[in-house]
């Protein structure tokens, strides 16, 4: 087990953070004064907000991109990242992980900021070798091929065995690219069985650990 490393997504993965996303999103296009294209559901989430909130906009309405982009941020961080709630059981499962002391990290393509008060709010700070979020090597954004990459780029990488632990199909595609190897959890915002086929899957997760066993 000491030998597997565990890189894990953060939204839809270890926590729930589509209520607190959706909200600050709603709240950004009211006060702008711009309505959805599409329904605010958690299907949109995953992808960087950038490209989530351009998704929600046509036409005209394209040019107030970075207006709503700017109040999004600002409600999110000061108030909505707080409405996000782990999944049942995560937190046993990284306490698991710390008492076992198995190299941990997350790969996420929430910025940085967001990203450190979540982990604070749940005392998860210890649990991780490493954060990397799409701002956190400013100038330049990451994506989550990147970040694998980065991370499974070690003298001993022919030695160990790295896993990501996604929810969407992005996920997959990303640790495919980077030569690493995709654990679907199931309980995320992604549950199309035919794109999960050939992968790893988790009904919980608790049972990631048959899985390091493999």
């Amino acid at each position: 087990m000491t030998s597997t490393n565990i890189i894990f997504d953060l939204d839809g993965t270890l926590v729930d953070s589509a209520a607190a996303i959706l909200s600050s999103i709603d709240r950004a296009l009211m006060e702008v004064g711009v309505q959805a294209e599409r329904p605010l559901t958690d299907e949109v989430i995953g992808p960087p907000i950038d490209r989530i909130v351009a998704t929600l906009l046509t036409g005209q309405n394209k040019n107030k991109l970075s207006r709503v982009l700017e109040i999004f941020r600002r409600d999110y961080d000061e108030r909505g990242y707080n409405h996000t709630l782990p999944y049942p059981g995560v937190n046993d499962l990284l306490e698991q992980i710390r008492q076992h002391r198995i190299p941990a990290y997350i790969a996420t393509n929430k910025r940085n900021i967001p990203t450190q008060k979540i982990l604070r709010k749940f005392r998860w700070e210890a649990t991780f070798e490493k954060i990397y979020t799409i701002d956190g090597c400013a100038p330049t954004n990451l994506d989550k091929a990147d970040m694998l990459s980065k991370i499974a780029r070690t003298p001993a990488k022919g030695l160990q065995r790295y896993i990501y632990v996604g929810d969407r199909s992005d996920d997959a595609q990303a640790a495919e690219k980077a030569g690493v190897e995709f654990v679907w959890a199931m309980w995320g915002y992604e549950s199309d069985v035919k794109r999960m086929k050939g992968h790893m899957r988790l009904e919980r997760p608790a049972d990631l650990f048959s899985i390091l066993n493999k």
